[in-house]
C-alpha cells in the first residue's frame, strides 16, 4: 500500500522516475520498489479488476479530456485498511517520440 504524494513521470507505458512529495511518499520510495507506483493505465486496470470482482467501491471521476481525475476503490466496506484513493492532478502529456 502507498501513502503520500508523488510526482510521476510515465514514458511508453511505464513509471520512468517517481519523486516523492511529502515524508511519506518519500520514505515509500526508499523501503519498496519503484515498481509498486502506478501508472494511469494501471490504476484504469485496478479499477476494471475491482468492478469485475464486485467490490463494493469502484468509481472514477473523469476530466474532459476523458483521463481520470479521481479513482476511489474498497473491496469491502467493512474491512480495515483495504481502501484506497488515486487523485491524479497536474496531468502534462508528454510530446509524442519520433
Amino acid at each position: 500500500m502507498l501513502w503520500g504524494t508523488f510526482q510521476v513521470s510515465v514514458r511508453d507505458g511505464k513509471v520512468t522516475k517517481a519523486v516523492g512529495l511529502d515524508a511519506d511518499s518519500r520514505r515509500a520510495l526508499r523501503e519498496g520498489p519503484g515498481d509498486r507506483i502506478p501508472t494511469i493505465g494501471g490504476l484504469l486496470a485496478r479499477l476494471d479488476r475491482a468492478r469485475t470482482d464486485g467490490a463494493d467501491t469502484a468509481q472514477a471521476d473523469y476530466a474532459p479530456d476523458g483521463r481520470p481525475e479521481r479513482i476511489t476503490l474498497d473491496p469491502d466496506t467493512n474491512a480495515i485498511d483495504d481502501e484506497a484513493e488515486y487523485i491524479i492532478s497536474a496531468y502534462v502529456p508528454q510530446p509524442a517520440q519520433p
